[in-house]
């Protein structure tokens, strides 16, 4: 590998790297926002019991447990590639720093990063959906506070 090659594999190396650092710092995001959108679906469960008729609990305790549901399955989207540490330790031991670096970055590019977008976007659309579940349940609150008085 010529020395132009090896400085460029190092800079994408480098960019790589931040990159993938940038995306599990969004998936550490995102599974704060789901946790605490499931403290507040069990905030409008316990809400629901103190309601009169049935239909108005029933309305209530449905979006609240479809918004937990979908907050739990953006949180249990939790497995990411790794690296076998002792599988790569004993392939690349006798290979230079190069060839090292460019293995690595081959697999940055063709498997580790796309496959920890399309958990992030799994993580995304699964809270969005649960915020909006969730925010029908307040308007729903919100609703039957106005029309009681």
């Amino acid at each position: 590998m010529s020395e132009q090659n090896v400085e460029s594999v190092e800079v994408l190396l480098d960019v790589l790297l931040e990159e993938r650092a940038v995306r599990l710092g969004s998936v550490e995001s995102l599974d704060t926002k789901a946790g605490i959108l499931l403290g507040f679906d069990a905030v409008i469960v316990a809400y629901a019991a103190t309601l009169g008729p049935l239909w108005e609990r029933l309305v209530l305790i449905l979006l609240a447990l479809l918004s937990a549901g979908l907050a739990l399955w953006a949180l249990g989207v939790r497995r990411y590639p790794m690296f076998d540490g002792q599988a790569t330790r004993d392939s690349y031991i006798t290979r230079s720093a190069p060839e090292v670096r460019r293995v690595l970055l081959d697999t940055l590019v063709g498997a580790h990063l796309p496959s920890i977008e399309g958990k992030i976007k799994t993580k995304a659309i699964c809270t969005v959906v649960s915020t909006f579940t969730l925010g029908a349940a307040v308007v729903f609150m919100s609703a039957l506070a106005v029309v009681r008085g």
